[in-house]
């Protein structure tokens, strides 16, 4: 479904879009398609509420005690540096 809307802007953003029209020769409502759709995979910012939620769960979260032993721990980030440092065949300086 297409619907026409009126948007006021500014002369400077209208000669961008005109500018952009005839550079990739498309109307200038498909530039702004285009830049709204360039714009839908940015993550929006969170709400004040489920921010606290969050948290919230993280610090219960924190609170519960590790099911795993301080040697089952410590092999396990032995097992991730090696890793990290695995296969390289020159120095990092």
């Amino acid at each position: 479904m297409t619907r026409e809307i009126t948007l006021t802007l500014d002369e400077d953003r209208i000669q961008q879009i005109e500018r952009l029209a005839r550079l990739l020769h498309k109307s200038t409502g498909e530039i702004v398609e285009d830049a709204m759709e360039h714009l839908q995979p940015l993550p929006r910012p969170l709400s004040e509420e489920e921010r606290k939620r969050r948290l919230k769960a993280l610090d219960k979260m924190r609170q519960r005690p590790s099911s795993k032993t301080a040697e089952e721990v410590q092999r396990e980030i032995e097992e991730i540096r090696a890793a990290r440092h695995g296969g390289r065949e020159t120095p990092v300086d």
